[in-house]
């Protein structure tokens, strides 16, 4: 079986690490972080969680880091987002 070419121009690290989706309405919901990039970030999500197509991603509990988000592919538990700036 031939492999297929990674087409993403940076590449990604995998890691497993909490974060928290704010949706824009003062909700948040919890996510994990499957892996990242300078672009962008895999998430697992909950099988029921419904996301707007762009969010704020919260990457720590205490302070202001976070990455304003656009939905790139979504699964029933996993989405891939693109770090956007706006």
């Amino acid at each position: 079986m031939a492999t297929q070419k990674e087409k993403r121009q940076y590449p990604r690290k995998i890691l497993w690490y909490p974060a928290k989706i704010e949706l824009g309405d003062g909700s948040i919901k919890e996510c994990q972080f499957r892996d990242i990039s300078v672009t962008g970030a895999r998430l697992q999500i909950g099988k029921s969680e419904t996301l707007p197509e762009r969010f704020t991603l919260l990457l720590a509990a205490i302070g202001k880091p976070h990455r304003r988000c656009r939905i790139a592919w979504r699964t029933d538990t996993e989405a891939g987002v693109e770090f956007i700036n706006d």
